[in-house]
């Protein structure tokens, strides 16, 4: 009996809107940073080489510069001509990580999955809005250029911290879950002695 109440406990919190607003205004903020990103560099800037186009990049300070490139491919221009496979699984993903942000007890591991939900959900906006060739065979607009690392976006910050996130939590983070699944795998004495 004790066991189904420990279930049953485990259960409602799992269904706790908690993670809902955790992680979804971390996703939503991610979204709406990255479109409005996106919409500036494309209205101010033209897609191409900093050296064949002078309008093509905005020098900030040291080697760091706004430069927009339009990515057909993954992160860091990786994969060209696999756009479309790209968008299904980071839709797919996403909906894997929504689950997993579900069933977690922690707010850092919630607001980590909100982070790669966020990115992953900017980019494939992209691939649908900017489709000219078929359904998700738009291309990425990348814009932040360090000059010494691949270019990148606003959604691709957010799944790299998230990831980097969630490898230093490690197991760490779930401490209402560890504590519900060592409480229901203790042998119940009390109801031993009735």
């Amino acid at each position: 009996m004790r066991a189904a109440q420990d279930r049953d406990v485990l259960t409602s919190q799992s269904s706790s809107p908690s993670w809902l607003r955790i992680t979804g205004a971390v996703s939503i903020t991610i979204i709406v940073l990255d479109r409005i990103t996106k919409w500036w560099i494309e209205s101010r800037l033209e897609p191409g080489s900093c050296e064949r186009a002078e309008d093509a990049c905005i020098d900030i300070i040291g080697s760091l510069r706004l430069h927009f490139i339009e990515n057909p491919g993954m992160a860091f221009s990786r994969g060209e001509n696999i756009g479309p496979l790209l968008g299904v699984v980071a839709f797919v993903m996403s909906g894997v990580l929504l689950r997993l942000a579900m069933t977690s007890f922690s707010p850092w591991r919630q607001a980590m999955f909100g982070l790669i939900i966020g990115g992953a959900i900017g980019n494939l906006i992209d691939r649908i809005v900017r489709a000219d060739d078929g359904f998700l065979s738009g291309s990425v607009v990348d814009f932040v250029d360090l000059q010494w690392f691949p270019i990148w976006n606003v959604a691709d910050a957010g799944i790299t911290c998230g990831v980097i996130g969630l490898l230093l939590l490690g197991n760490r983070g779930e401490p209402h879950e560890r504590q519900q699944r060592q409480t229901a795998a203790q042998p119940q004495t009390e109801e031993s002695n009735d």
